[in-house]
């Protein structure tokens, strides 16, 4: 949207924060960033929910219909939080435990948080302008997904958080292994709680945006903020 540009000129982590904070509250003026999961004005059918998973599930970004392999797990997935210094709120932690079960509802595979030295397979990054740019600027980070998240949340980038998944370039399948998200923590708090619903749902197979699904996460006008029951009703396709 095009109320997204204010936050994209500023130069600093504090300033970046007041002009998202600007442009969420500028959002929500114009009935957008809505937080109902059911929306009464986007009802669905079930011909809706299968044009719209093909959409989010096989159809690659920017609206182009390119048919990709579906995004899918094998196994229970775990996830740890990492950051520098502005990490999960206790708000955010609690939203993100909510979420993980309704995700392992939807899925039928179990999704929690890791427990001291664990290994996780999800990992969420938090970052703010100057931490991503002292990161890329190191020459440290070895990790090319990383890198790459890194680099599309620079300034001047729109995006509010990002995600990839991996998997292991022998399996024909492409089963996931592995997923990652950075969201920007200069953001205000919902905006970090709808970066969680966003990224990870995706991570779980609705891996892709389109302008025309809805009640959904899954698109770039800010529609709706969480997780709707629309998405999960795609999650319980997969």
């Amino acid at each position: 949207l095009a109320a997204l540009l204010l936050a994209a000129c500023a130069t600093t982590s504090s300033e970046l924060g007041s002009g998202y904070a600007r442009d969420l509250r500028a959002l929500k003026q114009a009935g957008y960033a809505r937080v109902d999961s059911l929306p009464l004005d986007a009802a669905w059918t079930a011909d809706d929910l299968a044009r719209n998973f093909a959409h989010v599930a096989h159809a690659r970004d920017h609206y182009r219909f390119d048919p990709q392999p579906l995004r899918k797990w094998r196994t229970p997935a775990r996830y740890r939080f990492v950051s520098m210094d502005a990490g999960p709120t206790p708000e955010e932690r609690s939203h993100m435990q909510a979420l993980a079960r309704r995700l392992s509802a939807a899925t039928g595979l179990p999704l929690r948080e890791v427990e001291g030295d664990e290994s996780a397979d999800i990992l969420i990054f938090y970052f703010d302008h100057e931490e991503r740019d002292a990161l890329l600027r190191s020459g440290e980070i070895r990790n090319e997904v990383l890198l790459d998240l890194l680099e599309n949340l620079q300034e001047g980038d729109d995006a509010l958080c990002t995600f990839n998944t991996l998997h292991d370039a022998d399996d024909p399948e492409q089963w996931t292994t592995m997923a990652m998200t950075v969201i920007r923590s200069e953001l205000p708090s919902e905006w970090r709680r709808s970066c969680l619903d966003e990224e990870v749902t995706q991570m779980f197979g609705p891996a892709y945006d389109h302008d025309s699904v809805r009640p959904s996460m899954f698109n770039d006008d800010e529609e709706v903020l969480f997780l709707t029951d629309h998405v999960e009703a795609m999650l319980r396709l997969i």
